[in-house]
């Protein structure tokens, strides 16, 4: 009874990564998109971030089962601050996808660990991206403990104040890619 189970389960959490990697590329495809033709949706962002942060987690905690982690660090690249403003309809939707990304830094960390895991060298598109979001996560990261913020409004203060007095992070730019 066991040796028929575990096929199945394996089948079965073959086709859940297969599911994964098809939801990261539509979205990494659909942000690549809107970047590319510069069209600015309308659309709650802040949805989008929390899931794809969620699935970062995810994957991370994961890692031990994983192949590929599916092109997220490349998504959450192209949502980093490279072309934010280049479909983001608003300043508070730049706003909170920065809050997003702070608030996020412990599983972005954990995701290097993973590519790191997976043998990914450090060139590679998804080290590259996830080098570059570690950066500005650290900036940000920086410049709220310097104030001593304690609450997330005080972080979301301070990252509005630092994006409107000196414009989005960008320690530098990066290739965008077109998801393959």
């Amino acid at each position: 009874m066991s040796s028929e189970a575990t096929p199945a389960a394996h089948t079965t959490a073959r086709s859940t990564h297969s599911l994964y990697v098809k939801c990261t590329w539509i979205c990494h495809r659909t942000v690549w998109y809107l970047q590319n033709r510069r069209i600015r949706l309308e659309y709650d962002w802040k949805e989008l971030w929390i899931s794809v942060f969620g699935l970062l987690s995810f994957l991370a905690g994961k890692f031990d089962t994983l192949l590929t982690t599916g092109g997220v660090g490349q998504l959450i690249a192209n949502l980093a601050i490279a072309g934010a403003d280049a479909f983001l309809p608003t300043p508070q939707s730049v706003h909170e996808l920065v809050y997003e990304l702070v608030r996020n830094s412990g599983p972005l960390a954990r995701h290097k660990e993973v590519l790191d895991t997976l043998g990914d060298s450090p060139d590679s598109p998804g080290n590259e991206a996830l080098r570059y979001i570690l950066d500005v996560t650290l900036f940000y990261n920086e410049k709220i403990g310097s104030t001593g913020a304690k609450e997330a409004s005080d972080a979301l203060r301070i990252i509005v104040q630092e994006v409107e007095m000196n414009g989005l992070h960008c320690p530098k730019m990066t290739v965008e890619r077109e998801p393959a």
